[in-house]
């Protein structure tokens, strides 16, 4: 029976060589560096994590109604995927932002814009394609009883994090700070602000994503000018704070008890069991050994520019050997 609680998964693939020539064209137009950070080529290479995502949802969460699939208008969707499957949506960005909006080659703008999706239930949760349920968990592992939102935070924000990965950083920062400036910096929207968001599926509610939108909007059209990631964007932390302070969200740690100067994957376990999990280069090796001793409710293999093609071949040996069965999102000749 479903939970009235959708899921969007927002999902892209350089291997589209229609869609890659436009996003190339684009950048240049743009005078911009594609492997720049933020948006080189581990931002859109598919490895099928979708397929898998999809099952380990169905194993997992089967419980969650209809699956938005979020995709460029003229990338083409994935071909196992079954688009006829009358719980799956396949949303175009022409659908929910406006036209002088695209094209959008930044996931962080196009995030602030999922509340305009047509059909979204009221309480939905969002994915990237690469970020997977491990266990089964309910609706209450998202939803607190009052039927406000679970925010998980992990490791500590530290005085030297700016050196790498800026982009992503900035956009917490700036986040942190439209935030403080609305709400001032105390209590839970001040440990939401100081902590890094884990990097998994979340929950919102849509409504409270519209209000917020429409506060801090003349602060964030400007950052939607250009059609790729940069450090002038906001992250959608902005969300998660705005409810925090307005009292319909709840700060949660994501079950930490590791040192910050332990890998960044090992930041959010507990022995035995864990909420989420996130895997980054070569930590893809290790995957299936720490999830089976950590048993986390999520886990995410993150694809960055340090990803190799053999922890590509691990990533996707894993994937199978956990989720080996098809689910009913994948076309017939594919099952």
């Amino acid at each position: 029976m479903s939970s009235g609680i959708d899921i969007v998964y927002l999902w892209c693939d350089a291997s589209d060589p229609a869609w890659s020539a436009k996003r190339a064209a684009c950048a240049k137009r743009h005078g911009l560096d594609l492997e720049s950070s933020g948006n080189g080529a581990c931002r859109t290479r598919g490895n099928d994590d979708l397929m898998y995502a999809l099952r380990s949802l169905e194993k997992c969460a089967s419980w969650i109604g209809r699956v938005f699939v979020v995709i460029a208008d003229d990338n083409r969707p994935p071909s196992w995927l079954d688009v006829s499957n009358p719980r799956l949506r396949v949303v175009r960005h022409g659908e929910f932002m406006p036209p002088e909006r695209l094209p959008c080659y930044s996931s962080v703008t196009i995030e602030h814009h999922l509340w305009n999706i047509e059909g979204l239930s009221e309480r939905f949760l969002l994915a990237n394609d690469d970020m997977m349920f491990y266990r089964p968990v309910g609706p209450d592992f998202f939803y607190a009883p009052d039927g406000y939102p679970y925010f998980r935070f992990g490791a500590r924000k530290r005085a030297g994090d700016l050196g790498r990965f800026t982009s992503y950083r900035m956009n917490l920062v700036n986040a942190a700070n439209l935030l403080a400036r609305e709400y001032g910096d105390a209590g839970d929207l001040h440990k939401a602000c100081s902590h890094y968001p884990h990097h998994n599926v979340d929950a919102y509610l849509k409504s409270d994503m519209r209000d917020c939108f429409e506060k801090f909007k003349a602060d964030l059209v400007p950052t939607f000018e250009l059609p790729f990631r940069s450090p002038l964007q906001v992250m959608h932390l902005l969300y998660k704070g705005h409810a925090i302070a307005i009292g319909h969200g709840h700060y949660r740690t994501a079950r930490a008890h590791a040192t910050a100067n332990r890998p960044l994957w090992k930041r959010l376990l507990v022995h035995g069991w864990a909420e989420s999990l996130q895997f980054v280069g070569r930590n893809w090796l290790v995957a299936e050994r720490e999830l089976r001793r950590y048993r986390p409710a999520l886990f995410c293999c993150n694809d960055t520019e340090d990803t190799k093609p053999e922890y590509i071949q691990a990533m996707k040996a894993t994937y199978e050997r956990l989720f080996p069965e098809p689910s009913e999102f994948e076309r017939g000749e594919a099952k």
